[in-house]
């Protein structure tokens, strides 16, 4: 159903929330203080992928709030997203009234205005269909909203179900969850950093890979968010907060020498030219108030993953990351009775909303409370009645440790396919997969590889699901990251530095046979993708009856990286995909796809390629993939026949005439000119003789010095090798 919204404010986060309704199916009234700022807003969004289609920004009709507030008249619900400035916000809320209709939610994406002073001197009627919805940047990828008061309830199922949210309800408290605890996290660890002399490149490294707390680590994340946005949030939360609260011990980071520098000289982070970071090449020297060359991170905790490891680490950066843990944590203990009803709702803010790996009461878990307790006595630390009372913070799964001390169960959402599966027979298992039969007979796969890539085991488990007796089977797995990165790439470059042909031939052709197979299966094949299907993940995926995908899905074939063709049937099926669907000139259409190496950014953009089509689903919210997929697989199983492919044409144009210049890597004209031998000829030819041309390409290309190199240099590195 197709509603309107509206947003107020066309900054990066108003005409971000706007580009992410349209995305919904929404029609959207995007105002800002002038009609030409809010439609620069939505150009930004085009510009930065705000949208999943540049052609959704049709849906967003841009205005000026002095000319055009009579167009709120038609919304359902309306967002103010403008300044943290409480005069300014009440100032709108003004203007808004008298065009609001009926009903009509109001909600602030405020992140440190409390709903109280907000709704001050507010009307009832507006108090009452007013509240806070706090996005996080940017909208479209973060999934966290944190929600207060009467509107930000109402809103919940929209939020969920029609723009994939984590709907976190909040108490109308100082920076609410996530940023009441991120923004103490960032300052204790940068504070930290900087008081101990710490190579920036280290404090980052140490939290990065080894605690995944995020990716950026602290210094990259605070050039992430724009350092010049940091004063007016730490300000204004710092300002509603008690003086006896722990926070106030870092609040000398805002004013800090190297804060205070990068902002005088406009270094922003990835807003502007630089900030803690330049580039990948240079860091900030915080004494010398400049930059200088990045240097290497030697330091042991690197080597480590998990916290229970990192924060045994004799090192420097091993006791960073204990330090910054044991105050974070302990912080948390202390507030959490004040903006929490449970643990769960502050790691779901920091993982949801700051992209940790781990919240800190699940990682307390790991380490173990009663290891905690002894390390904080023998420090000297006070142990916060919350961890010295509790014997686990998750004592049963679906169950965690109430800020009052008591085990709550928590809200059930969309089951996943552990959930799903729980009661169900394992038909089959071997070290690569796992097949689970419901009671209806519906079957479930799930890999169970690293990143799900396609190993022999997971191969001859796909052989064999065709003698399982099941009547549907959905393909997927409770990793939301990734739907399956492809062929085991350590045995591919085994293959490939074998230097034989029929090495290469057995490894590619038993991938190839499978995926033919799976397609001709006598019952419904459904694919349940979320994060990427790469590499012959996409094969997989291609050769389901149908998909249903998160949004953000990712399909695409960086097999010319690896040094060869998607050789396991997908040249083959791509160009099927393309006829099928009326793509004009398909061999050439296939052939740059595929040559490209680089994934769709969304499932949106795999339909509108070819890759998806009409039929399978695309949803929003990633949690309801799995239960969606068993649905379909079941409204497939009734009169279904299995596809018959009908010959593909082929073509006697020239394909690959862009990549034969002698600028183009000797690797990348050898696979370009396989591709196009594979698709070249006059007539029409069946999808096995195909297959069979491909595969030979296939074989043939990998052993080849140069793509031989490749495939040892991916497997080794999970990165492309840069050769000539």
């Amino acid at each position: 159903m197709t509603r309107t919204f509206a947003v107020i404010g066309a900054g990066s986060m108003g005409s971000g929330i706007a580009a992410h309704m349209a995305n919904a199916g929404h029609r959207v009234i995007l105002l800002d203080q002038s009609e030409e700022i809010a439609r620069t807003g939505v150009e930004r969004q085009v510009a930065h992928g705000g949208f999943y289609d540049p052609a959704f920004a049709e849906r967003i009709t841009t205005g000026s709030i002095d000319a055009d507030l009579p167009l709120l008249a038609d919304a359902e619900w309306i967002v103010e997203a403008i300044v943290e400035n409480l005069d300014a916000k009440r100032g709108l809320y003004a203007q808004i009234a008298p065009h609001r209709q009926p009903g009509a939610l109001v909600t602030s994406n405020t992140s440190t205005i409390p709903l109280a002073a907000l709704t001050e001197g507010l009307d009832e009627d507006f108090r009452a269909h007013f509240g806070i919805t706090h996005f996080f940047n940017p909208p479209r990828l973060m999934r966290l909203v944190e929600v207060v008061g009467p509107a930000g309830t109402a809103l919940a199922s929209v939020l969920r179900e029609e723009l994939g949210k984590h709907v976190l309800p909040c108490r109308d408290t100082p920076g609410f969850i996530a940023n009441r605890i991120g923004s103490f996290w960032m300052s204790a660890g940068a504070s930290i950093a900087l008081d101990r002399g710490l190579d920036i490149e280290l404090a980052d490294a140490a939290f990065a890979k080894p605690v995944g707390v995020p990716r950026t680590g602290i210094f990259g994340l605070f050039d992430y968010i724009g350092l010049q946005v940091v004063p007016g949030i730490w300000d204004s939360l710092l300002g509603a907060l008690d003086d006896g609260d722990a926070f106030h011990r870092y609040e000398g980071l805002v004013t800090s020498p190297p804060l205070s520098w990068l902002l005088e000289q406009g270094y922003t982070g990835r807003t502007g030219a630089s900030g803690f970071w330049r580039g990948r090449g240079e860091v900030l020297d915080p004494a010398a108030l400049d930059y200088r060359p990045v240097r290497p991170v030697a330091d042991p905790v690197t080597e480590v993953r998990g916290i229970a490891r990192a924060i045994d680490v004799d090192s420097a950066g091993g006791r960073y990351v204990w330090e910054v843990f044991a105050t974070t944590l302990a912080y948390c203990c202390q507030v959490a009775p004040e903006i929490a009803d449970t643990v769960a709702d502050i790691d779901a803010a920091m993982e949801l909303g700051y992209s940790w790996k781990q919240g800190p009461f699940r990682m307390a878990d790991e380490v173990g409370l009663d290891r905690l307790r002894e390390r904080f006595t023998a420090e000297g630390r006070p142990i916060p009645p919350l961890l010295a009372d509790a014997a686990v913070f998750y004592p049963a799964p679906g169950h965690a440790l109430g800020t009052d001390g008591t085990v709550r169960e928590l809200p059930a959402g969309p089951p996943s396919f552990a959930e799903l599966t729980r009661e169900a027979e394992v038909v089959f298992r071997n070290d690569g997969a796992v097949v689970h039969r419901l009671a209806d007979g519906v079957g479930v796969f799930s890999m169970t590889t690293p990143m799900n890539s396609c190993t022999e085991d997971v191969i001859a488990a796909l052989r064999g699901v065709g003698d399982l007796g099941l009547k549907a089977l959905v393909i997927g797995n409770d990793q939301r990251t990734i739907f399956s990165a492809g062929a085991n790439l350590p045995q591919l470059a085994e293959a490939a530095q074998s230097g034989d042909v029929a090495v290469a031939r057995r490894v590619i052709r038993a991938g190839s046979d499978v995926m033919r197979a799976l397609r001709r299966l006598p019952i419904p094949v459904v694919a349940a993708a979320r994060g990427a299907a790469l590499g012959g993940g996409a094969e997989l995926l291609l050769h389901c009856d149908r998909v249903v995908a998160h949004t953000e899905l990712r399909v695409g074939f960086p097999e010319r990286l690896v040094g060869l063709i998607p050789a396991w049937n997908g040249s083959v099926r791509v160009l099927q995909l393309m006829v099928e669907r009326g793509v004009d000139n398909p061999h050439q259409a296939a052939f740059d796809l595929i040559m490209a190496a680089t994934p769709t950014d969304n499932a949106v953009e795999a339909r509108n390629r070819g890759l998806l089509d009409a039929r399978d689903v695309l949803l929003m919210n990633p949690d309801a993939v799995p239960e969606r997929a068993l649905a379909l697989a079941r409204e497939l199983v009734d009169g279904y026949r299995a596809p018959v492919d009908p010959p593909l044409p082929l073509t006697r144009h020239a394909l690959d005439s862009a990549w034969r210049g002698e600028d183009v890597a000797e690797a990348d004209r050898d696979i370009a000119a396989g591709l196009a031998g594979v698709y070249a000829g006059e007539g029409e030819i069946s999808v096995d003789e195909l297959a069979a041309r491909e595969g030979e390409t296939g074989a043939r290309l990998i052993i080849r010095p140069k793509n031989a190199a490749r495939a040892a240099h991916m497997a080794a590195h999970r990165r492309p090798l840069k050769d000539s």
